[in-house]
Order: C-alpha cells, then structure tokens, then sequence
C-alpha cells in the first residue's frame, strides 16, 4: 500500500484488531503506523493527509483528504502514538470545518467527529464551563458546557452586524475543559455582482447545469415545464454521488408525481446500466434537492418537472446548482430566473 488514504485504513484495522485481543501494538501494526506518519505534510502547526485514489463513497480532493486525515488522527489517537501528528491532524480538522458546522460530506462528517470524540474521551466528560459570547460589545448570549453535553455542537447566530464594517465576537471561558470553537459569516452577494470575483466563477467551470423554463408569463393555475440538463465538463470525469440543488420559485407548488416516476424509471433499470441515475429527491421550502448516482462527463443527465402557480406575483426563482456530493469542489451554478403570473 502506497496511498495514506489505504495506509490508514490498514493502520485502523490492525490497531483494531490489537485493542480487541487486549494486546499492545504489535511490531507489525507499528509498522504500519510508522508508514502511515511518513505519509504526513506539514503546514504550520498543522499536519494532513493527501490521498490521490477515491475513498470507498467515492470522495477526492479536499474531501478524499479529510478523510484521510480523520482516520489518521484516529488511529493515532487510539494507539497512543505520534501525538504531535495527531494533535496536528485535529486542528487541520478543525480548520476545514464549513459554514454549516459539517465537514462537506456525511463520511467526512462522520470520521471527523470520530477523531474528535477520540481526542477529549479521556478527559472531555469531566468538562464544567460557562461560555459568554458578545458581538461589538453586546448581544451577550452564555452557553454551558457540562459532562453531559461536552461533545454536543452548541450554536449561536448573531444577525445584527455592521455591514461592511468591522465586527468583533468576542469569547470568554470559565470553568474546566478543552473546548474548540469556530466563527463564521455569512452574506448575500447580488448576483450581477458575480463577475467581480473571478474565483468564484471559475470554480463554477467543472459542471454546467441549465435549468430552462418553457414559459416566464403565465397565469394563476397554469403550469409550467422546467426542463433540467446537468453535465461535468472534465473529460473522463464522473461523481458516484452528485447532488442538484434546483431553486423552488416562492407561489409556486411542486407537481411530485413527475419526480415520483423519475425515480421508480431509474430505480426500475439494471444496477450495471451506466447511465445516471435519479436516486431519490427531498422538497424543502425554496428548493428541490435531486440525488443522482452515475453522472459521468460521457453521459450527461436530462429530465422534466412541472410547477403550479398558485398567486399572482412577480418571482424571481433562487440560483440552481449541481456538485459531486463528495467533492463539493466540482460544482456549477445558474443564475436565478424570473417568472411573472398574471391573474385569471
């Protein structure tokens, strides 16, 4: 094995297996460790694990490497070993962690969480602390941190910030416990603004998606057929798992039954058919989420819904998008569109 992503799983499964019988590490299981280190890079105080093959749900780039370092910091963790790397390895973790307080994907999520868990099990039951946070100087709000809920992610939201000013959160801690926290904002960019952040456009370039309605004038109870077409745009490129996020204009309902038999068609083919796959779907309130499997840069993916409007307005319909579930990094964008439905 020459990839960390195989060292590591290999080194998880043989300190498993060593822990399980109630042995020390063997020679054999150290060697392996020893391998799984040497595999580590190094960027500040911060220690990761790169892997260049997918993991076993299909993940790559950023992260395949999540992952990778996850399982790493875990086995390190559980083996009492390389504590330097592994202590590494947790504030790299920490540090890819997104906006939603996830790590992009559920088994980036999962094994993340594992190493965590790992890190303060020896000691973290026995945390006792109040946490007071403050934005520019008020909005106080207290959390406390207690055996009970140590390992529970504990969320505050402040909206009343300076727009386009500086803001300060401040944090204090009393009490016992190592605790992590994270901050992060959020905003709303126009989107004809787009254009001014050339890196936010050309991370759009590896999937397009067209979503196209047959009509934009229509009246009360009238439906309207949105044709979708997503595609990667990599040669040889292809998501086991890839995700359509399509905008749900507000006024306008859902008709699931075209979705509905999208799914059963696809579920209904052979599990060796290569064409892409509609999996399932989930109906929030401003969007439909389309789970597709097989999507390859050979075979692009095309269907049909229809919305029902149900009030007369003028509506601009959210931005749709389409990304490989496992490498979010892969993505595409189009922009929003607007509909106008007239009285009857």
């Amino acid at each position: 094995a020459k990839d960390a992503y195989v060292v590591a799983l290999l080194a998880n499964a043989l300190t498993a297996g060593d822990l399980a019988g109630g042995s020390e590490i063997s020679s054999t299981t150290q060697a392996v460790l020893d391998q799984l280190a040497g595999l580590a890079q190094q960027d500040g105080r911060n220690y990761f694990w790169p892997s260049g093959v997918a993991t076993f749900t299909g993940a790559q780039g950023n992260t395949g490497s999540i992952e990778t370092t996850a399982l790493a910091a875990y086995v390190f963790l559980r083996a009492d070993v390389y504590s330097e790397q592994a202590n590494g390895a947790l504030t790299y973790l920490v540090g890819q962690k997104d906006t939603f307080g996830t790590w992009y994907s559920t088994q980036a999520t999962v094994l993340t969480l594992k190493a965590l868990l790992q890190s303060v099990r020896a000691g973290g039951d026995t945390s006792n602390a109040s946490v007071t946070l403050r934005l520019n100087g008020s909005q106080e709000r207290t959390l406390q941190v207690t055996p009970e809920n140590f390992d529970v992610v504990q969320m505050v939201s402040f909206e009343d910030v300076n727009v386009g000013g500086e803001n300060v959160v401040e944090i204090e801690a009393s009490g016992s416990g190592k605790l992590m926290y994270q901050v992060t904002s959020a905003y709303t960019l126009p989107w004809e603004r787009l254009a001014e952040y050339p890196e936010l456009v050309a991370a759009q370039d590896l999937v397009s998606i067209d979503v196209a309605y047959d009509r934009t004038e229509l009246a009360v109870d009238d439906t309207v057929e949105v044709s979708v077409q997503v595609k990667l745009n990599q040669p040889g490129a292809s998501a086991e798992q890839a995700m359509i996020d399509l905008g749900l204009p507000p006024g306008f309902s859902l008709l699931s039954e075209d979705l509905d038999a999208l799914v059963t068609r696809y579920n209904d083919t052979l599990p060796d058919d290569p064409q892409p796959k509609i999996q399932r779907y989930e109906q929030t309130g401003r969007q439909v989420l389309v789970y597709i499997t097989n999507l390859s840069a050979d075979r692009p993916l095309q269907f049909s819904y229809r919305l029902r409007a149900r009030f007369p307005l003028r509506a601009q319909a959210p931005a749709s998008s389409a990304y490989d579930y496992y490498d979010p990094d892969v993505q595409g964008e189009q922009a929003p569109q607007v509909l106008v439905v007239n009285e009857r």
